[in-house]
């Protein structure tokens, strides 16, 4: 089962950094495969991944997409646990990876995980 914690936001240029972790990416979908087993999606900085689902899908995936999977070795591929298509919606890519890269950049101010975290963390205060 999935762990429910928050997951980090990621772009193509911090993906490599959470092999083997489990991460949120969004994205606009670029092609499915035919078998429905894998689809390829561009991140907002651009960079495409392939995302692996535990079973070929037979919905209409269009648009973007809200992937929470985990990396793979290579780093530019989420084995996926949870599929959130959106469609095409109206969305400004660019505004949302400057927000990803604000989160990697001064990561103490946008803290991902539980409220198990924050009751730790004050504590330690």
């Amino acid at each position: 089962m999935m762990n429910a914690t928050a997951k980090p936001r990621i772009n193509g240029e911090h993906i490599i950094n959470y092999k083997g972790q489990s991460v949120c990416a969004l994205g606009k979908l670029k092609s499915v495969q035919p078998n429905g087993a894998s689809f390829i999606m561009t991140l907002s900085d651009g960079v495409d991944i392939e995302v692996f689902l535990d079973e070929p899908t037979d919905k209409h995936l269009e648009g973007m997409i809200e992937v929470v999977g985990e990396v793979g070795s290579n780093g530019y591929q989420l084995q996926c646990h949870a599929l959130r298509p959106l469609g095409d919606v109206d969305f400004d890519m660019n505004l949302y990876n400057e927000a990803v890269k604000l989160t990697h950049q001064f990561p103490e101010f946008y803290k991902v995980g539980g409220p198990e975290d924050d009751s730790q963390n004050s504590m330690n205060a």
